[in-house]
């Protein structure tokens, strides 16, 4: 499947340790051609660079069509504390404007909704998604609304 838009995202580090990153929109949208064509831009901006190409990332971008809720706001949100997978530590895990079916009366979020059992499966072990750090989750524990 072809992407709509493709990108490379290079890092850059200095004799500082220090990073920059500089974001390349590539011609192809295929995903295959896009590794390599992104391992070429990496190589030739290696070459005029005294820094160095310390990775890269390839990313594809699908538009959606879709149409916001009436009345939706991004500003508002839901934060889900969660705990990790195999830790004594917890994360949390944030989402824009929850709908009102995820939510209880009092704006904390319905652990028992569908949508929400959903949102940490992605996060399990069999999930598909990871936490920042690389992390998965055992569940989620609790979650309200932000202020």
């Amino acid at each position: 499947m072809a992407w709509d838009s493709a990108y490379v995202t290079l890092v850059f580090r200095d004799a500082k340790n220090r990073d920059k990153r500089k974001v390349v929109e590539m011609v192809t949208l295929d995903p295959a051609t896009s590794e390599t064509d992104a391992a070429a831009i990496a190589a030739a901006f290696q070459a005029v660079t005294k820094c160095a190409v310390v990775k890269y990332t390839v990313s594809g971008v699908n538009e959606v069509v879709a149409s916001p809720a009436a009345g939706s706001n991004i500003d508002a949100g839901m934060t889900a504390t969660c705990q990790l997978a195999g830790r004594d530590k917890k994360c949390v895990l944030r989402w824009p404007d929850p709908t009102e079916a995820v939510q209880q009366a009092d704006g904390s979020l319905l652990l028992t909704d569908t949508d929400v059992q959903a949102i940490e499966d992605l996060f399990q072990a069999a999930g598909v998604a990871k936490i920042s750090d690389g992390e998965l989750i055992d569940s989620i524990i609790t979650g309200k609304l932000d202020k």
